[in-house]
């Protein structure tokens, strides 16, 4: 299993709430409200494959209620193996909400849009 990176974004995944996932040719859009009643919105891009988990399975220093890019990702290494990506074109991210659950995500990137 990989080790995590932490993404020292901007936005905050903790004590979200009114959590929405909308995923549309190859786009997987997020929105929420974090603990600061801001409206947070991310995009990520070039989407090979999300899966959400209302079970929280950490790794070796993460947090509940961070973000991180799993480096030397298995997932990342099994959709290489078949074929549908390129190791250094897509990352692994994940964003965990606390005790609402995780959103894993293998994207080229993301965009960010907060609004006060």
């Amino acid at each position: 299993m990989g080790y995590i990176r932490d993404l020292n974004d901007s936005f905050s995944t903790a004590d979200a709430e009114d959590l929405k996932i909308y995923s549309e040719n190859g786009e997987l859009t997020l929105h929420y409200q974090d603990w600061r009643e801001q409206k947070v919105e991310i995009c990520f891009n070039d989407v090979v494959a999300y899966q959400w988990s209302e079970a929280m399975e950490l790794l070796d220093g993460e947090r509940d209620d961070s973000c991180y890019e799993i480096c030397d990702s298995e997932w990342i290494k099994l959709h290489c193996d078949q074929g549908l990506m390129h190791e250094k074109s897509h990352r692994h991210y994940k964003f965990n909400f606390n005790d609402t659950g995780q959103l894993e995500v293998l994207a080229a990137g993301y965009n960010i849009k907060e609004s006060l």
